[in-house]
């Protein structure tokens, strides 16, 4: 984990954090679900192939649902703003699945 510089406009972050599942998208060719981030709705591609094949066969995962994995965020460089600004994210891979609970 942590920042790859790509060039001086591109920065990638990689961080390994929870995320909780906020909409499942099903498409077989390139899985894109939303997210909560530390507050912040987010939507990412899943690259793991495994944890594809894990919902692909039924497995179940629902929203509330909360996984433990690998972030990658893609950031620019906002010349107005005078920082890296946050424009895309990928989920390299899914360590674990923790299911929601039910309290509320």
């Amino acid at each position: 984990m942590g920042t790859k510089l790509v060039n001086p406009k591109k920065k990638l972050l990689e961080l390994g954090v929870q995320i909780h599942v906020a909409k499942i998208r099903n498409d077989p060719s390139k899985i894109k679900w939303d997210f909560i981030f530390e507050g912040n709705k987010i939507t990412a591609s899943i690259k793991d192939e495994n944890f594809r094949n894990f919902i692909r066969n039924g497995a179940p995962c629902f929203c509330g649902d909360v996984l433990e994995v690998d972030l990658q965020i893609n950031q620019t460089w906002d010349v107005t703003c005078n920082n890296y600004v946050n424009k895309s994210y990928q989920i390299l891979s899914v360590l674990r699945l923790l299911k929601a609970s039910c309290t509320h």
